[in-house]
């Protein structure tokens, strides 16, 4: 063998090892001891995660409980086109926007009965969070993403922090970039703990948790559960299960959709694991399921890993019956088939 060959030869098993370092864990969790209240879910999300959160509580608010949503803005806010997506939801926008037709379309899907009846919304609570820094999702539209809430729920069960200098990022007690930074993996050093201040929104009375350290997660083939062809959804799914839970205990299931650009593929677990949902899931008994989007040049057409808050998928992206939604809420379903109650 030549030296060449050689150094080829070492090179192709130094990319092998890396690579095998990074890829997740293919540990799984036997769903069938989970045993979870599903009238108790919990649904947060990140920028296109937090359009998702919402998109997915108003499909579903008849077992979900709260939401907590960071960097987005109001529900159907692109009109289901990714030219006013960019327009008038993203960055500084282009002309004034207002609810009237997000709102009507909101309605006509309540008439339809594509999303949950107004009463299943009437006992959600939800954590609304917007930094002064957020320069990607603009101002207006968080307010109006407020003001939507506000027509649908008692103004005590809306909390709506926006006077914090947060970029456009998970807000954490002390992972990732410093807190004026909006950069991959997107968690912000802070001094705020957003996934604390949002589950304690959402469930009240919760246990504080243990550690400050974060707290492992375990990969779920939820390919074995649901049809993803056309969804951009990864078969690969993110999970934190507390011991409690794995031994059977009956538990909650919180949902959180990670933001563009912030899938498996391009930060790992940092998400899932620096977020901070985890340590408080651990003492509260609460599954932690973190879904993740692919990105795609081809149809669906989704470069940057984006849940679906346009249109990329079909045009029901925004209701129960679109392929996300339809989708995650199946592996919801899967995930608590083994409720003994």
């Amino acid at each position: 063998m030549s030296l060449l060959q050689k150094q080829s030869l070492c090179m192709y098993v130094f990319t092998a090892l890396i690579s095998l370092s990074s890829a997740p864990s293919n540990a799984q969790v036997n769903v069938d001891k989970l045993n979870l209240d599903l009238s108790k879910t919990s649904v947060s999300g990140l920028s296109s995660g937090g359009y998702m959160a919402t998109q997915f509580q108003l499909s579903h608010s008849e077992t979900i409980v709260g939401a907590g949503i960071v960097g987005a803005g109001p529900y159907y806010c692109a009109l289901g086109d990714i030219g006013m997506a960019l327009g008038q939801c993203v960055g500084k926008a282009s002309s004034a926007i207002s609810n009237t037709p997000f709102i009507r379309q909101y309605e006509q899907y309540l008439s339809d009965g594509r999303v949950a009846a107004i009463s299943a919304l009437q006992d959600d609570r939800v954590k609304l969070i917007h930094g002064t820094k957020d320069t990607t999702v603009n101002r207006t539209a968080a307010d109006l993403l407020a003001a939507q809430y506000k027509l649908w729920l008692p103004e005590a069960q809306i909390d709506y922090v926006d006077s914090q200098a947060f970029a456009h990022h998970m807000p954490t007690l002390d992972a990732g970039n410093p807190c004026d930074i909006s950069e991959p993996p997107f968690i912000g050093n802070c001094g705020y703990d957003g996934a604390g201040e949002i589950l304690s929104f959402i469930y009240k009375d919760l246990n504080l948790p243990e550690t400050k350290e974060a707290l492992p997660v375990q990969t779920i083939d939820i390919g074995d559960m649901v049809n993803l062809r056309g969804t951009s959804i990864n078969e690969n799914a993110l999970i934190y299960v507390p011991q409690s839970c794995e031994s059977g205990d009956t538990c909650s299931l919180h949902i959180s959709f990670h933001g563009c650009n912030q899938n498996i593929d391009d930060v790992g677990k940092a998400y899932a694991e620096q977020a901070g949902y985890n340590r408080w899931a651990d003492v509260n008994n609460i599954v932690v399921l973190y879904p993740q989007v692919k990105k795609s040049m081809f149809m669906p057409l989704n470069p940057q890993g984006c849940w679906d808050w346009w249109g990329y998928t079909d045009e029901n992206y925004a209701n129960k019956q679109g392929p996300q939604i339809k989708a995650i809420y199946q592996v919801m379903q899967a995930l608590g088939k083994g409720n003994k109650q």
